[in-house]
């Protein structure tokens, strides 16, 4: 649920995609809601061997290791987070647009793009019995916003915010007013729970502070004891692990975790939902008990299936979905779909090495495009992914039609397109070895960049080799090195590396591409891994965020993408489709393409 391209391990990606011999299977027919969405028919028959409890059991790799709802970075904790707090806004996981959560519309936006006015739902209550009120509102963006507060990845999204003000006429009405304008003014509000002021500040310390003073860079927060007393009270782990401290808006409550095993969430025998009518789809409660089970082993999650005892995934390899398919048990008991989905595996090349840790590979644009044609995406997604994958040629997927550059045509695996233009670049086999090598600074240089990846298992290292052994026909060596995830990133963002293969995610929302190609972000060490960009894109960047008219902004996208396509700072190369699986025992199936492929709140038991 991100508002910007956001950057993943090759985890739920590459090891997603695994090699198999057996053929497809015919996937189950349903009725396409939208582009988006499919709606798969409820079973015509109950079986006896199906369970009676209305206790959903969903499968991930691994449990997160916080639900603080200032620290929610991981698919897991997002997931968890929609079901246990509430937001202004949810996007529509059908029809990817925004729609009203708490607030009983969506804002009403001032001419001049920089106000957006909300009235929260009537009979809003915490589980305690008390009211909803603007404060909540204020306080929960005050304590996101705050100096202290330990949340680096929501940081940016609050940049543009300047205050929330309450309404003196209305006591439901509050304004969000934005400094400038931005194209995510009314949609950054989807990543932020709003939390009840009387629990996470029952003395009131954040209302003697203003967003005003949060922003000012002369503001020393440290000096201040109440701030920092505050701030130790709410960034205490307590808040994002155990379930006495995780209070939230939502229908469910976290009651159970077992780390590494389980998190059980139970839905509120009183809730606030209850009799609302044109309630957004993220605040269903049909399932009385959500119970997440951690499994990362393929054999035990397989195993797990043909017992039963899960009822619903989007988290399998597609050789474990192939291996089910061909079980009638399976699919006796299961409905499963392979979902196109908003991530892409990459590789990034480090357009601006230091020379000394790093040789100037890819300093050459020249290079960069030679190895576009040495990487054999076809050849991947037919190994790898089973067929079971696009191919991207740009930053969006090729079925954002409303924005993608369709002229940008995919780059072929082509040796000799390649050959030529390494010879251009001056790289030759001086010594007849079968390696090309260089004079760089006085010394001769072999022509083996590396490739780092995470030390994930053999998917990743499948790809990787791959790419190794489609590359040497050209006279280029690629050492593979596997990393440990955190490690790989921090090399990542400290441009210490040569090749990078990972992955990345864009929500449908992404119109602010900043994060990953302004030059801003690699000075900074953000997620501008390459290096790329110019006076020229960066202006093009900061005008396509500011840039409220559709119309103007995807001309300008396009123009991007052309640019990077040219520059090919970025080699994509394909987004394999989401594997998703529910039982047949749930009925209202819903398999869309936003995370994490299906709407588990939204399941309604069958009746036997």
């Amino acid at each position: 649920m991100s508002v910007a391209l956001r950057l993943v391990g090759i985890t739920v990606l590459l090891a997603t995609a695994l090699w198999s011999c057996r053929p497809r299977q015919a996937q189950v027919p349903g009725q396409l809601l939208t582009q988006n969405a499919l709606l798969l028919p409820d079973a015509p028959a109950w079986n006896e061997s199906w369970s009676t409890e209305n206790t959903l059991l969903v499968h991930l790799i691994s449990d997160p290791s916080s639900v603080h709802p200032s620290a929610l970075t991981n698919h897991g904790a997002i997931l968890i987070a929609q079901l246990i707090h509430g937001y202004l806004l949810y996007l529509n996981p059908i029809t990817l647009k925004l729609e009203p959560g708490i607030c009983r519309t969506l804002p009403q936006q001032s001419p001049d793009g920089l106000q957006f006015t909300y009235e929260l739902r009537e009979g809003l209550y915490w589980d305690d019995g008390r009211p909803v009120t603007p404060e909540d509102v204020i306080f929960s963006f005050k304590a996101y916003k705050c100096p202290l507060t330990q949340n680096p990845a929501q940081k940016p999204y609050l940049e543009n915010l300047s205050a929330v003000v309450a309404s003196p006429l209305h006591s439901r009405r509050f304004t969000l007013i934005s400094k400038d304008r931005y194209v995510h003014n009314e949609s950054f509000v989807i990543e932020f729970p709003i939390l009840p002021r009387h629990v996470y500040d029952s003395a009131n310390v954040l209302a003697r502070f203003s967003l005003a003073q949060f922003d000012d860079p002369a503001f020393r927060a440290e000096e201040h004891a109440d701030l920092v007393a505050w701030s130790r009270s709410f960034n205490h782990p307590v808040n994002g692990t155990d379930p006495a401290h995780i209070k939230g808006l939502g229908p469910y409550r976290l009651t159970q975790w077992e780390p590494g095993q389980f998190i059980t969430l139970e839905r509120k025998p009183r809730h606030w939902t209850a009799g609302v009518d044109s309630l957004p789809l993220l605040l269903a409660s049909y399932p009385e008990t959500i119970v997440f089970r951690f499994i990362r082993d393929e054999t035990a999650t397989k195993l797990e299936l043909l017992s039963q005892k899960l009822d619903a995934s989007s988290m399998l390899t597609t050789r474990t979905l192939m291996d089910l398919l061909t079980d009638s048990s399976f699919l006796r008991n299961y409905n499963s779909a392979f979902m196109e989905n908003l991530a892409c595996n990459r590789i990034y090349l480090n357009t601006r090495p230091d020379g000394l840790k790093r040789l100037p590979y890819f300093e050459d644009v020249r290079m960069r495009k030679a190895m576009a044609y040495l990487v054999p995406v076809d050849r991947m997604i037919e190994v790898l992914a089973m067929k079971q994958a696009v191919r991207w040629t740009t930053f969006l997927p090729p079925f954002r039609t409303d924005e993608v550059d369709t002229t940008l045509k995919p780059i072929p695996y082509d040796v000799q397109a390649a050959i030529r233009l390494l010879e251009e670049a001056g790289w030759h086999d001086s010594d007849n070895d079968g390696i090309r090598d260089k004079l760089i600074a006085g010394r001769r240089v072999a022509l083996e960049p590396e490739l780092s990846l995470a030390a994930l298992g053999s998917a990743s290292r499948d790809a990787a080799t791959l790419i190794a052994e489609a590359a040497l026909p050209a006279g280029m060596r690629i050492r593979i090195r596997e990393l440990e995830t955190g490690t790989l990133m921090e090399k990542a963002r400290q441009h210490d590396f040569d090749m990078l293969l990972t992955a990345g995610i864009v929500s449908a929302l992404a119109k602010d591409y900043s994060q990953i190609w302004h030059t801003r972000s690699w000075e900074q060490n953000g997620s501008n891994y390459s290096g790329f960009g110019s006076p020229i894109t960066d202006a093009l960047l900061d005008s396509m965020r500011r840039e409220l008219n559709d119309s103007a902004r995807i001309a300008m996208s396009r123009r991007l993408q052309r640019i990077i396509y040219e520059q090919q700072p970025v080699i994509f190369t394909f987004s394999p489709h989401r594997k998703v699986v529910v039982h047949k025992r749930w009925g209202n199936q819903i398999f869309v393409k936003e995370k994490p492929g299906f709407i588990p709140n939204a399941l309604r038991l069958l009746n036997p």
